[in-house]
């Protein structure tokens, strides 16, 4: 599964700061949009924006992607922590600035040191606890202009491949989905939560339902969708490739 939304920190608070004084310059009939427009003459959005894109100057986007993971999950109890046996993942913050970036996360954290991440790109352990224990020590590591947490040895491999990556605008957002694999550990979830708790639910599965589960587990399809924004308008596009 991956995951990820590319956003220009630098051009966003001049672009709602433009955007917002076109609005409150004119006048309105409706009475919704005259409403908002004093509401937004009062609020001020674009300072608190430029505030925030202050101290994420450089930003250019972030992203997820777990490249394999198994384990157990206990859907039929609330707020059940999964039970991670092998997981393989990488997590992205693509900036100008990435030094400068770490500061700014120490100054939010009170107490909390700022990070030192090797130029040349060498991985420390990760300083921060994780919600969910991993077998293996998650990495940090400076590589190029991407600050990059991981855990595994694909992962590993991936962020290695971000040292010489160049900051290229590809798009406003990206999702990538395994459909087997997904649909693998739900699967897996549904079962086994029936198994143990058959009073909690409104049936068993059946065997048609068992088969249809199975048969969506060992489907081999990638789906990927992607959404930008370009000069004739807005770029929605989904591809789904199979074996």
């Amino acid at each position: 599964f991956g995951f990820g939304f590319g956003i220009n920190m630098d051009a966003l608070s001049p672009f709602v700061a433009q955007a917002s004084q076109d609005f409150i310059s004119k006048e309105y009939q409706c009475d919704f949009l005259a409403q908002y427009k004093q509401t937004l003459t009062q609020s001020n959005p674009a300072m608190a924006l430029g505030m925030m894109s202050g101290m994420t100057a450089g930003v250019q986007g972030a992203s997820i992607a777990v490249l394999e993971v198994e384990g157990k999950l206990d859907v039929s109890q609330p707020g059940a922590i999964p039970e991670i046996n092998k997981l393989d993942a990488i997590i992205t913050i693509s900036t100008k600035n990435p030094q400068q970036l770490l500061m700014m996360a120490a100054n939010m954290q009170p107490g909390m040191p700022p990070i030192q991440l090797p130029a040349d790109g060498t991985p420390i352990d990760f300083p921060l606890p994780l919600p969910i224990p991993a077998l293996s020590q998650m990495k940090m590591a400076l590589k190029g202009n991407h600050i990059v947490a991981y855990v595994g040895e694909k992962a590993a491999q991936m962020a290695d491949s971000l040292a010489n990556e160049p900051l290229n605008p590809s798009g406003i957002f990206a999702i990538n989905i395994d459909f087997g694999k997904y649909m693998s550990l739900i699967a897996s979830a549904a079962t086994e939560s029936i198994e143990k708790n058959p009073g909690n639910q409104p049936a068993a599965l059946t065997d048609q339902e068992k088969a249809m589960l199975d048969a969506m587990a060992k489907t081999k399809m990638q789906f990927v969708e992607t959404l930008d924004f370009e000069n004739e308008g807005i770029a929605f596009d989904i591809k789904m490739q199979t074996e």
